[in-house]
């Protein structure tokens, strides 16, 4: 096998993740006696989909999240011994020790080069899948020695640099070419909002594995789904309030679902001047929501999170209309109370009925960022592509991952 990457170092986005792995039945919720069953997680993430899921998929990932586990540790991954509920509704997600690369990627590439003898030539981008007669990919016609310009405003469109070669594949291809999260002129072009947000992901995440897929005939779909990702995840801001800082108003339910929450967002900052709100915490909703306090305070140190004496110091410091945040501050917490979110329909027992009346305030600076795209070659459960034009597997072409 030889891997083929068009930039200059190997891992992509992944390298610089924290690479956080869901899985159900670990080593790791065994210990701790957490109860949890591939069907519990599928059901989740159904409903999280709202009709979109390919459920076939959805069921075969949830089923082998295990034997995936598995096989990474197998292959050099070693993982923490802790076990987070992050966005999930069971405490399910694992991390690789120190992070992605660290705990994940370096020893399985290290295993692929030692035992598999496995190769990996780095700038080397694949422009085309080829394809023979009878629609089989047979292999790629790809430029050695590509150099990626970060300065070109498209470097898929501009870029010509490299030698153009043609590799023969005597298997398969797989095509494995991440996410667009990066390429801000493609994904406008369906989400004209996304513009304004920056994103996670490496400089290389653009729309180069789409359009080699889409080429080549394949099924393409949700090419404007994304998740996006901020300073402190979801539920942990969902525990307080979102106010956007020019009105001092609430903006939605704040629990609503992450791509719910992208959207909104990058709609909010195209209208007020790219300010971004905020999400106002009360001490005892930090003290039973927030579960890790050291992820928080290195926010605060970066930036991204403050905390605040009273609802003044908050409105001073991020430039809100006092008069409206306390009214805002004042119809939450007496939503919270009664249990019932008259505004947006916010269930409060999700949060463990906690309201934000209490002194210091923790201020979380909601910033969206794309994080990855949902969208791509639709594929079947052996991963393989499907055409557009049969609606048929293509045969020895494959596609996995973003």
């Amino acid at each position: 096998t030889v891997m083929l990457e068009k930039m200059a170092v190997t891992g992509g986005s992944s390298a610089i993740s924290n690479a956080t792995f869901a899985v159900v039945g670990s080593p790791q919720q065994k210990a701790l006696g957490i109860e949890d069953s591939w069907d519990k997680f599928y059901n989740e993430l159904m409903g999280r989909g709202q009709g979109y899921n390919q459920k076939d998929l959805v069921r075969t990932m949830t089923q082998n999240t295990l034997k995936a586990y598995e096989f990474v540790v197998e292959n050099g991954g070693v993982f923490e011994p802790e076990v987070y509920a992050l966005d999930h509704a069971t405490a399910r997600s694992l991390q690789p020790v120190k992070s992605g690369a660290v705990g994940m990627l370096k020893p399985m590439q290290k295993t692929y080069k030692d035992q598999y003898n496995g190769k990996i030539i780095t700038r080397m981008r694949v422009d085309e899948i080829l394809l023979d007669d009878a629609g089989r990919a047979i292999g790629v016609k790809a430029r050695k020695n590509y150099h990626f310009d970060m300065k070109l405003a498209s470097d898929d469109l501009e870029n010509m640099s490299g030698e153009t070669v043609y590799i023969q594949a005597r298997k398969a291809v797989i095509c494995c070419t991440g996410g667009h999260s990066a390429d801000k002129d493609f994904r406008s072009q369906e989400y004209p909002h996304s513009s304004i947000l920056a994103t996670t992901q490496q400089h290389g995440a653009t729309a180069s594995g789409w359009r080699l897929l889409a080429n080549a005939g394949a099924r393409m779909i949700h090419s404007p789904f994304h998740s996006v990702s901020f300073p402190q995840i979801p539920p942990i801001m969902g525990a307080g309030y979102y106010v956007d800082v020019t009105t001092g108003k609430r903006i939605f339910n704040e629990l609503s679902s992450t791509s719910f929450i992208g959207f909104e967002l990058a709609k909010l900052l195209s209208e007020n001047g790219g300010r971004f709100p905020i999400s106002i915490l009360g001490a005892t909703g930090y003290e039973k929501r927030v579960e890790k306090k050291h992820q928080f305070m290195v926010n605060v140190n970066a930036g991204f999170c403050s905390i605040h004496e009273s609802l003044e110091d908050v409105a001073k410091y991020y430039d809100i209309p006092f008069d409206a945040l306390k009214e805002t501050h004042e119809r939450y917490n007496r939503f919270a109370k009664q249990g019932k979110d008259e505004d947006f329909g916010k269930d409060f027992s999700r949060i463990g009925n906690v309201d934000a009346s209490d002194a210091p305030y923790y201020v979380i600076v909601v910033r969206p960022n794309y994080n990855y795209t949902l969208g791509g070659a639709l594929i079947d459960t052996s991963a393989r592509v499907i055409s557009l034009n049969s609606g048929q597997p293509m045969e020895n072409l494959f596609a996995v991952g973003e």
